[in-house]
C-alpha cells in the first residue's frame, strides 16, 4: 500500500498536479505579501481622494465643528468635540508643537507613528496604512485666534478599513503589475516543470535517432530520469532495443550457420572429383564440375561476408574523417592499374577532408568504396575516373569506367543479390551476383544511396552518397 502511494507521487500527474498548486500558492503568497507591503508605504493622493478630502473638511469648517475642537487646544479636553464624519473617518489635530488636540490615545498613537515613519518633512497630504487603519494628512488648516494672530494647525484622517478590501482593490487598480509578479513567480516553477518533462523526452529522442542509425544500445539513463510514465517508457524502450538485438543476432547466426553447413558437401564434392580426376583423368566435363565448385565456393564466401558485414555493422559504429574510407584503396588500386596499364585517376573537390567525419563502421564503407573500384578495374578497358564531392551536407564518391557498360534497364537490377546481366562475363570473371548487393546493403544500413548510370566515358558509372555527421 505504502508502495504504491509512493509510485503515485512519481507519475507525471501527480507532479503536474503538485507543481500547480505549489505555483498558485507560491503567486498568492508573493502577490499578498508584496501588495501588503506597498500598500503599507506611504502613497500620495490621487485628484478624485484630494477633491473629496477638501469637500469633508470645508464642511466641517462651515458646521463650526473644526472651530469647536481647535478651542479646545490647551485645555482638558471635551470628548463631545471630537470629530467622527459620516463615513466612520475620525480626525486627528496637531498644534504647531506636533501635540494633539483633543483626541483619542489610539488615534494621537497612529498619527505619531505616522509622522515618525515619514524619511522628510510632508510637502504635501500622503496616505499610509497602519494596521487596519488608513492614515491621510497632514491638511494644513489656518485657525484666527484673535484678529493679529494665525495659528497652523495639521488636520489628520483616519480611515478604518478591510485589509483584504483594500488588497483586492489595489490588484483590481494595479492589474498589469500584478499579472507581471504572477508571471515572475510562476516562471521558474513552470520551467523547471517543463524541463523535468521534456528532458527526459528529448534523451529518448536522441536515443531513437541513434537507433535509427544502427546503433543498437540501451541507455540507463532513460529508466532514472523523469517521471515515473516517462522511466517506464524508457524501459520499454531499452526492452525493445534488447529485443531487436537479440533478433538481428539470431538471424545472422542462422545465415552463418546454414553457410558453415554447406561448406561440408562442398568439401565431400571436392574431394570426390580428385578421386574421380585420379580415375578417369581429365576431361571438360570435370573441369566444368571444378568451375561450378569454384562458384558455389564464392558464393558462400560472399554471404559469409554479408552476414558477417551486417552484424559487425549492428555492432560496431564510430566517428571517424571521411577519407579513411578510401585513401588506402585509392592508393592500392593504382599501384593495381599500373601493373595492368590501365590509367586511374581521382578528382579530389574537398580540399581539407579532414574537416568533415562519419559516422559508421569504418571497415565497412572502406568495403564499399574498395568493391566499385575494383569493379571498375575489372571491367573497364583502360581508363577509370574516380571522383570525390561535397554535395550540401552529403558525400558523393562515383566511379567511372570505359567498359561495355550495363544495359538501360538493368541499372537498379544490379544491386540485387545474385543478379547477374551476363552470363559469360559473370562466368568470365568468376563473379556470383552479390559484390553490388553487399555494396547497397553497407550504404543502407549507413542511411545512404548508392546507384548506377551511363557515364561519359562509355561505360558504367556507380554513385556512393553518404550523409556526413554532424555533433
Amino acid at each position: 500500500m505504502l508502495r504504491n502511494f509512493f509510485r503515485l507521487l512519481y507519475t507525471l500527474s501527480t507532479q503536474i498536479f503538485a507543481m500547480y498548486w505549489v505555483s498558485f500558492a507560491l503567486m498568492s503568497v508573493a502577490v499578498l505579501l508584496i501588495t501588503r507591503l506597498n500598500i503599507s508605504n506611504y502613497h500620495p493622493l490621487n485628484e478624485i481622494e484630494r477633491q473629496s478630502f477638501q469637500r469633508e473638511i470645508s464642511q466641517l469648517i462651515r458646521d463650526h465643528r473644526l472651530g469647536s475642537l481647535l478651542y479646545e487646544d490647551g485645555n482638558a479636553c471635551d470628548k463631545s468635540s471630537l470629530i467622527t464624519l459620516m463615513s466612520g473617518t475620525r480626525s486627528v489635530v496637531l498644534n504647531s508643537r506636533n501635540e494633539t488636540v483633543c483626541a483619542l490615545a489610539a488615534d494621537e498613537q497612529l498619527v505619531h507613528e505616522f509622522i515618525a515613519h515619514a524619511s522628510s518633512e510632508f510637502e504635501e497630504p500622503l496616505k499610509k496604512m497602519i494596521s487596519d487603519v488608513e492614515v491621510v494628512g497632514p491638511f494644513k488648516i489656518f485657525f484666527n485666534t484673535d484678529i493679529n494672530s494665525q495659528v497652523v494647525y495639521q488636520l489628520y484622517l483616519l480611515n478604518p478599513i478591510n485589509v483584504q478590501e483594500a488588497i483586492f482593490n489595489y490588484i483590481e487598480q494595479n492589474t498589469a503589475w500584478v499579472l507581471f509578479l504572477v508571471m515572475l513567480v510562476s516562471s521558474p516553477i513552470l520551467f523547471w516543470l517543463a524541463r523535468s518533462i521534456a528532458k527526459p523526452a528529448r534523451d529518448l529522442q536522441i536515443a531513437a535517432n541513434a537507433v535509427s542509425l544502427g546503433n543498437f544500445q540501451t541507455n540507463k539513463k532513460l529508466e532514472n530520469q523523469g517521471a515515473l510514465e516517462m522511466r517506464l517508457m524508457g524501459s520499454s524502450f531499452n526492452r525493445m532495443i534488447n529485443a531487436i538485438n537479440e533478433l538481428v543476432s539470431s538471424q545472422q547466426n542462422l545465415l552463418s550457420s546454414i553457410s558453415h553447413e554447406l561448406r561440408t558437401p562442398l568439401t565431400r564434392l571436392q574431394l570426390a572429383l580428385s578421386i574421380l580426376r585420379r580415375r578417369v583423368g581429365e576431361s571438360k566435363e570435370l573441369q566444368r564440375i571444378e568451375t561450378e565448385i569454384e562458384r558455389l565456393d564464392k558464393m558462400i564466401n560472399d554471404l559469409l561476408l554479408l552476414s558477417r558485414q551486417q552484424l559487425n555493422n549492428h555492432l560496431s559504429r564510430d566517428i571517424f574523417n571521411i577519407n579513411e574510407v578510401w585513401d588506402e584503396i585509392f592508393d592500392d588500386a593504382k599501384f593495381e592499374a599500373e601493373q595492368r596499364d590501365i590509367k586511374f585517376d581521382v578528382l579530389y573537390s574537398i580540399s581539407r577532408p579532414e574537416q568533415f567525419q562519419f559516422n559508421g563502421n569504418l571497415k565497412l564503407l572502406s568495403s564499399a568504396v574498395e568493391n566499385i573500384v575494383r569493379n571498375a578495374l575489372k571491367y573497364t578497358q583502360h581508363y577509370v575516373l574516380v571522383e570525390v564531392k561535397l554535395n550540401n551536407d552529403d558525400v558523393i564518391i562515383s566511379v567511372d569506367d570505359n567498359g561495355l557498360g550495363v544495359p538501360l534497364d538493368k541499372y537498379k537490377e544490379i544491386f540485387k543479390p545474385f543478379y547477374r546481366v551476363d552470363e559469360m562475363r559473370t562466368r568470365s570473371t568468376g563473379g556470383a551476383g552479390l559484390g553490388l548487393a553487399i555494396v547497397a546493403n553497407i550504404v543502407n544500413q549507413h542511411h545512404g544511396d548508392v546507384w548506377a548510370e551511363q557515364s561519359l566515358l562509355g561505360g558504367l558509372r556507380v554513385v556512393i552518397k553518404l550523409p556526413l555527421w554532424h555533433p
